[in-house]
């Protein structure tokens, strides 16, 4: 018996109807192990006729040699039920998609995304492959997640809608988040570069990026992001300031890209310190960790240290106490959080965040 060209290929046909089933009938004719997946109704062509023992002519005919099966995908015994409706026919420029996902808080979605909470979500839309609108929605615990809407025009991608993830988080990511993030975007894809802009939103955080990014040659493409700080205590509860922005930019083979970042503020004050005018920039080149970031940090001036302070630290020689004022702030923070947490065993181990100590060193740098 003479083997076939594609013997050993398997091929999964979402199809229906006659041309996309007769094409895949050829690769079946040619060896392969087509596996044609029907809705749970099935393939309406088999409806056509009863010319063949009940069965449609059309269906038989282009369907030889295929296996079929239709999917009503129910897992972890009745948990997690994912249903997937797709109606497409480039020719006739039609796309019309139906996702429905509900899974219980021990489903294996809530297991593999680490929620481990009840999820529902669905996507649904309607349009043709140029022109083409829809929405998606994301519950968490019964409770609104995400709300999207989605589209593609002439090639181009939308993006809009809110984001809650505030009731699912912690911390300063609750409070940078809360009540809600209004994003919007739009962009193209060509070949395997992506191309667009972004804004993401909420009361605390205002965040914009452009440019691109090509996967084929994993490069930037003037990858461009500025960042607005408008409520600094939700970053960290001692911080206060105005206008307080950072730019970065990414531009290059993304292994060793070439980098720019800039921080401003009218006005930093940690605790009862504070500092005017501040200006933090750097540029260099992407490179593996441990990476030096070169610094040019100043400020035009500084409050809360007093006056004689002030001189001092005006006077001396430049960079001279950087170390050691850096070393008794973290260690003065640690303590705190020991004195908060006290001594009775069993004892929790006390840590200061990197966020913090970035903040620290800032700050530390700044009274040079």
């Amino acid at each position: 018996m003479s083997i076939k060209p594609l013997q050993g290929l398997i091929v999964v046909a979402l199809e229906q109807a006659v041309a996309a089933p007769y094409c895949t009938s050829k690769l079946a004719d040619a060896g392969a192990r087509v596996i044609k997946i029907e809705r749970p109704e099935g393939d309406f062509a088999r409806g056509y006729d009863t010319a063949v023992h009940g069965e449609s002519s059309y269906f038989v005919w282009i369907n030889r040699g295929k296996e079929s099966i239709a999917l009503d995908l129910r897992l972890d015994g009745g948990g997690d039920r994912l249903a997937l409706r797709l109606d497409s026919e480039p020719r006739r420029d039609r796309f019309d998609i139906g996702l429905d996902l509900v899974a219980p808080a021990n489903g294996l979605v809530p297991a593999l995304t680490g929620l481990r909470q009840p999820i529902e979500a669905h996507i649904s839309g309607n349009g043709g492959w140029k022109r083409w609108a829809g929405t998606g929605t994301l519950d968490l615990s019964g409770q609104a997640a995400a709300r999207l809407r989605l589209a593609v025009e002439d090639g181009e991608f939308q993006l809009g809608g809110t984001l809650k993830p505030a009731d699912f988080l912690k911390g300063r990511f609750q409070r940078l988040s809360a009540p809600r993030i209004i994003v919007s975007g739009r962009g193209r894809v060509e070949g395997r570069a992506i191309e667009g802009q972004l804004r993401v939103s909420s009361e605390s955080v205002r965040a914009a990026a452009s440019g691109g990014y090509d996967l084929a040659t994993a490069q930037y493409r003037k990858l461009r992001l500025g960042v607005d700080l408008l409520r600094p205590a939700a970053l960290l509860d001692n911080l206060r300031g105005r206008d307080i922005r950072l730019l970065w930019t990414l531009d290059g083979p993304a292994a060793r890209a070439d980098y720019a970042y800039r921080l401003t503020a009218t006005e930093l004050r940690f605790d009862q310190t504070g500092f005017q005018r501040v200006r933090a920039e750097g540029r260099g080149k992407l490179s593996p960790w441990p990476m030096k970031v070169p610094l040019r940090l100043t400020a035009r001036s500084i409050s809360g240290v007093g006056d004689e302070a002030g001189a001092i630290l005006a006077s001396r020689p430049r960079g001279r106490l950087i170390a050691p004022q850096l070393m008794e702030a973290a260690y003065s923070r640690l303590l705190d959080r020991m004195l908060v947490q006290g001594w009775q065993l069993p004892r929790k181990r006390v840590r200061v965040s990197k966020p913090m100590l970035l903040l620290t060193l800032l700050r530390c740098s700044l009274l040079r």
